[in-house]
C-alpha cells in the first residue's frame, strides 16, 4: 500500500488554551469523519494511536478497515473501543488454574539446559507459561549502549516498545544477545530478577504485580529458578510499568467485552501537540489581560495518495478499479451507437441539456465501434451505468441471431481473428493483428478505423456542454 509518491493534506491549530486545543481538536475529528463517510469508503474507524516521535499528548488515526491492511489495531465489538496495537491497554487473562505451594516451600534452582525460550522452558517443565516470569533486556541507543534496562515480564506476554517509551520518557530497542552476554554473563533466556548483574535498572510490569511460585532464570546459562514469590524472593517494588502488549483476544478496558484484532489502511492523523513545539521555538501571544502567553498547538493530515490507495484495494476487483460514486470522475456514460447522423445528435444534445441541468458529469463515447465494444471500453473508468436510448426495434436487432448461430460464428472465426472474450454481442468483433494494434470491425464487414478513447463532458450548462463537446479532448 506504500508508494514511491506521498501527498497530505495538512492543517495546524493554536489556541490560547487547553480547552480551546482539545475543543479543536474534536472539531476537526468529527470534519474529517465526514470527509471519509463521503469518500464512500466503507468502514472507517478513528482508532486512538501512539503519538510518536512527533511528541504530545493525545493523537488517534483514521483507519479504512481491510484484511489486506498494514497497520494493526484492537477493537472492541461490544462498546466500539478502537486502538492501535501500540496505545491499546486490555483486562489481562487470568494465569492457567494451578495449585500453589505451601509456604514452607523455599524457592529452588534447577537445570534447564537449552531452554532459551518461554516456550521451551513450560516444556521442559511441564508448566504455562502464564506462571513463568520474562526478563527482555532493552538499551538506550542514545547513551552508546553503555547502559542496560531489564523488564519483567509474564510469559505468555511481549513488551511493547511504544508502551515503554511512554512509560520511561525515552526510547530503548532490545539489546543484542552479545551485549547482553558480555554485560550480564549469562544467555538470554536464563535471565531473571534476582541478583542480576549488568544493568542500570529492573522494571516489573503491571501483569506481575499478582503472580506468586513463579519461575524465572537464575542468571547462569541453563539454570532456572522455581518457586519464587513476590515480597519473599523479590523485592516488591515502589512502583510497576504498564508495558505489556495487548492482544487478541484480551479484555476490553472499557467493558466486559473481548478485542479482537483487526487490520487496515492509515488514511489520516491527528495530533494534539500540546506547548512542545510552540515553546521550543519561543512561540508567544498577548492574551486578553495583556499577558504573555505561549499557544496550544494541534496538527492535522489526510494522505491524499493513502486514499486513494485505500480506494483501489477496498473497490477495486478482476477488472480493475472502481471509483465510488461520490468521487468518480463521471456519473454517467453516453454512447453514441450512429455517430454523424443527426438523429443521434439531436438526442444527444438533449440528454446532455438534461445532465447538465442536474449537474451530473458525463463520458460521451462517439466512436463507429459498436454498442459491445464501447461499453466494454467503459470498465477501464468504471463509470457507474450505462443506458441505451436506441428504439427497441434497433436494439433487438443489433443484438445479431441467435445463440446457437453466434457460437458458431465464433468458432469459425479463428481464421481471420478472434472474438473479444469479454464481448458478448456479435454485432462487432475486434480483430488483433499485432498486440500494439487493435482495431474494432463492424458486423457488416466494413473496416473501421482504429478506435479512439470516448471524450469526457463536465456538467455545465446546456451551452457551455455544446461548447466542450466541439472541443473536447480524448482519454486514454
Amino acid at each position: 500500500m506504500r508508494a514511491l509518491e506521498f501527498s497530505m493534506s495538512d492543517a495546524y491549530s493554536f489556541d490560547a488554551t487547553e480547552e480551546g486545543m482539545r475543543a479543536t481538536y474534536e472539531r476537526m475529528i468529527a470534519m474529517y469523519r465526514r470527509i471519509f463517510e463521503r469518500l464512500g469508503l466503507g468502514e472507517v474507524l478513528c482508532v486512538q494511536a501512539d503519538n510518536g516521535p512527533i511528541g504530545g499528548d493525545g493523537s488517534a488515526e483514521f483507519v479504512a478497515v481491510t484484511d489486506g491492511g498494514e497497520d494493526a489495531f484492537l477493537s472492541c465489538p461490544a462498546c466500539g473501543h478502537a486502538a492501535s496495537v501500540e496505545r491499546s491497554d486490555s483486562r489481562l487473562p487470568p494465569a492457567a488454574p494451578r495449585s500453589i505451594a505451601p509456604d514452607e516451600v523455599k524457592a529452588r534452582r534447577v537445570q534447564t539446559p537449552g531452554a532459551r525460550s518461554v516456550a521451551e522452558l513450560c516444556a521442559a517443565l511441564g508448566s504455562h507459561p502464564s506462571h513463568v516470569v520474562k526478563t527482555m533486556v532493552f538499551v538506550d541507543p542514545e547513551s552508546d549502549y553503555a547502559g542496560l534496562t531489564a523488564v519483567c515480564v509474564r510469559g505468555d506476554l511481549d513488551v511493547d516498545v511504544a508502551r515503554l517509551r511512554a512509560a520511561v520518557g525515552h526510547v530503548l530497542t532490545p539489546a543484542s544477545p552479545e551485549l547482553v552476554r558480555r554485560l550480564t554473563g549469562a544467555e538470554v533466556g536464563s535471565l531473571g530478577p534476582i541478583g542480576l548483574q549488568g544493568v542500570d535498572r529492573v522494571l516489573f510490569d503491571t501483569s506481575v504485580r499478582e503472580m506468586r511460585d513463579f519461575a524465572c532464570g537464575a542468571n547462569r546459562t541453563g539454570e532456572h529458578l522455581l518457586d519464587v514469590r513476590n515480597g519473599r524472593d523479590v523485592p516488591v517494588p515502589r512502583a510497576f510499568v504498564n508495558a505489556y502488549a495487548a492482544a487478541d483476544g484480551h479484555g476490553c478496558p472499557r467493558c466486559p467485552g473481548t478485542l479482537a484484532l483487526r487490520h487496515g489502511v492509515e488514511l489520516g492523523h491527528v495530533f494534539q501537540l500540546q506547548q512542545r513545539y510552540t515553546s521550543a521555538m519561543q512561540v508567544s501571544f498577548r492574551d486578553s489581560g495583556g499577558a504573555k502567553s505561549v499557544p496550544w498547538m494541534g496538527c492535522y493530515g489526510i494522505g491524499t495518495t493513502r486514499v486513494m490507495q485505500a480506494i483501489a484495494d477496498l473497490h477495486g476487483d478482476e477488472r480493475g478499479m472502481s471509483w465510488p460514486p461520490s468521487i468518480a470522475p463521471y456519473l454517467a456514460h453516453v454512447v453514441v451507437t450512429e455517430p454523424g447522423s443527426e438523429a443521434a445528435a439531436r438526442v444527444l444534445d438533449g440528454v446532455l441539456d438534461r445532465l447538465g441541468r442536474n449537474g451530473v458529469d458525463a463520458l460521451v463515447d462517439e466512436r463507429a465501434a459498436g454498442p459491445g465494444p464501447q461499453a466494454r471500453r467503459r470498465r477501464p473508468h468504471r463509470v457507474p451505468g450505462v443506458r441505451d436510448r436506441r428504439p427497441r426495434r434497433q436494439r433487438r436487432r443489433a443484438r445479431g441471431p441467435p445463440a446457437q448461430e453466434r457460437r458458431k460464428s465464433a468458432a469459425c472465426s479463428r481464421g481471420g481473428g478472434r472474438t473479444d472474450p469479454g464481448h458478448r454481442d456479435v454485432g462487432a468483433r475486434v480483430r488483433c493483428g499485432a498486440p500494439e494494434r487493435r482495431t474494432v470491425a463492424h458486423r457488416r464487414g466494413s473496416d473501421a478505423p482504429p478506435t479512439r478513447a470516448p471524450r469526457a463532458v463536465a456538467s455545465a450548462s446546456a451551452s457551455s456542454v455544446r461548447r466542450r463537446l466541439r472541443g473536447r479532448r480524448s482519454l486514454r
